[in-house]
């Protein structure tokens, strides 16, 4: 059976889980940050989606994608973060923890900024499910929104629109 791994970092905690391909939880968990930055918070965000993938392979199933959201922008070419929200992660090179996952899984890795997973998933199984525009305002140690027009992520200009604060 085919799963996805999803990871979804904050200002203070890491969300790590195992959904089904209907976004059923499979397993799911979280972990503080406490005091760990920069490198030990990517090693973190590593370390537990290893975690998921061993127990994927325990359960017999088959990861699928890793989906990766960030609490501010991420450049997709240069794999470089700017989240002034985590320490040590202002301007941050998330690309070779990434390259270090994708040798293990042999699976696309998506990161996006967490405002557009949160479109995403309204999309995909909540209250947003079908429709083809939608607006998703978060507010917690920063206010961002996701926009979907037309079936379509909005992006903006280097990739912040919604980025509010």
């Amino acid at each position: 059976m085919q799963s996805v791994v999803g990871l979804d970092l904050k200002n203070h905690r890491l969300f790590y889980a195992l959904f089904s391909m209907e976004g059923d939880f499979l397993y799911r968990r979280r972990k503080a940050l406490g005091e760990r930055w920069g490198k030990q918070v990517a090693g973190l965000l590593i370390d537990h989606a290893e975690l998921l993938i061993d127990f994927a392979r325990d359960e017999r199933r088959k990861i699928v994608t890793v989906g990766i959201a960030i609490p501010g922008a991420f450049d997709i070419e240069s794999g470089q973060v700017y989240a002034p929200g985590l320490p040590g992660w202002h301007d941050f090179n998330l690309a070779p923890y990434l390259q270090q996952l994708k040798i293990r899984l042999n699976v696309p890795i998506e990161v996006i900024p967490d405002r557009w997973a949160n479109i995403l998933g309204e999309y995909w199984q909540r209250d947003a499910k079908g429709a083809k525009n939608a607006i998703v305002f978060s507010v917690g140690s920063g206010i961002s929104t996701g926009i979907m027009l037309d079936g379509q992520i909005i992006r903006g200009k280097d990739n912040l629109a919604g980025a509010a604060g």
